[in-house]
């Protein structure tokens, strides 16, 4: 074997190794590939699960916002229907108590008026009388005089 055949020999050798460490490799590369693909499987499971709780809850949020749109709405309305009816209450009661003020104004006013009729009466009767008694003693002061 000479040296030129033993270097050959020494470079297929070190090609063998070579080849060895690189098929090694590849199936390394080809576990971890397997892996990976594995991996990305069970990520996209993962994805396509946690998409469907994302839109499921996205379509809860958008019922629940809805109807929480609906709810204020209807409270919105009952509380107008409220107020139109406390409304109409307050003006019948007003309404009422106005009917019953007018209605005690007028008989106060009679009574008033009766009051006043008395006064006047009363003013008169005693002024006739005064007259009547200043009278009678003039009158009796005149006969003191003839006796």
């Amino acid at each position: 074997m000479t040296i030129e055949s033993q270097n050959l020999y020494a470079d297929v050798e070190v090609l063998k190794k070579d080849v060895d460490t690189i098929n090694a490799t590849l199936q390394k590369l080809d576990t971890a590939i397997d892996k990976i693909a594995d991996a990305t499987g069970g990520i996209s499971k993962i994805l396509a699960v946690h998409d469907n709780e994302i839109t499921e809850r996205k379509r809860i949020s958008e019922k629940e916002t809805e109807l929480l749109h609906q709810r204020i709405s209807d409270m919105k309305d009952e509380s107008a229907r409220h107020h139109k009816e406390n409304h109409k209450a307050v003006m019948e009661k007003l309404n009422s108590m106005g009917k019953e003020v007018n209605s005690e104004l007028k008989e106060v006013k009679e009574r008033v008026t009766i009051l006043e009729r008395w006064k006047w009466w009363v003013m008169g009767g005693s002024w006739a009388i005064g007259f009547i008694i200043a009278t009678i003693l003039q009158a009796g002061g005149i006969l003191q005089l003839f006796i």
